[in-house]
């Protein structure tokens, strides 16, 4: 079933700009869209996944986000792991994107009978860099930082792919509090790394 997808929030950013960039491997396609208040023109006809594929439309909203992080000007390594093994057999500076938790709030539009019918699904990473020695003289994690944020704050909606549909995504970064970052790392055996927030944030049906 297609329905109208409208994006709840968004940024100010270019609208208009469009740039595709395939993902290698069936059966993800990723598009990115520039296009960040698409609530001023109007809702945008979209697939809503079900709850049903919600563990697909979650792992091709991962995939995404590491090819977005990966392509250029980045870079970099990319890897979608847990903080313990974000560094195994990686050589040299990189990032990774870490799934910690979710969150469902229930919905129904106005001309729709009552009970929960759709979800506003929200995904919690954690994007952390790797340096490319123990010493990071050269502040090689730094740079990757800056540069991996920057892109997330340009590309407020991703349009992801599931199989032959694709839904909208709206990716936000945040500067995570203290006490969350170390409950994070804390869990882990891995030793602090620079780190930010991202939340991915898509409409599924009920």
């Amino acid at each position: 079933m297609r329905i109208p997808f409208v994006v709840l929030t968004a940024d100010d950013t270019q609208p208009g700009r469009n740039a595709a960039i395939p993902f290698a491997g069936p059966p993800f396609g990723v598009a990115f869209d520039r296009q960040a208040d698409l609530s001023r023109h109007g809702p945008t006809e979209l697939d809503m996944p079900s709850l049903d594929t919600y563990g697909q439309a979650i792992a091709s909203t991962t995939l995404a986000v590491q090819e977005l992080l990966a392509a250029a000007p980045t870079n970099l390594q990319v890897t979608a792991r847990t903080l313990d093994a974000a560094r195994s057999d990686v050589s040299g500076p990189s990032l990774n994107l870490f799934l910690y938790r979710d969150d469902f709030t229930g919905y129904r539009d106005g001309n729709e009978p009552p009970g929960i019918h759709h979800y506003i699904a929200e995904l919690f990473y954690l994007v952390s860099v790797g340096a490319g020695d123990t010493s990071d003289a050269d502040a090689v994690s730094h740079r990757a930082y800056g540069t991996a944020r920057a892109r997330v704050q340009q590309t407020p909606v991703l349009t992801v792919g599931i199989g032959d549909r694709t839904m909208n995504v709206q990716l936000r970064a945040q500067t995570l509090g203290s006490a969350e970052l170390s409950s994070l790392w804390l869990a882990s055996t891995a030793p602090f790394r620079l780190s930010f927030g991202l939340t991915a944030t898509f409409t599924v049906s009920g």
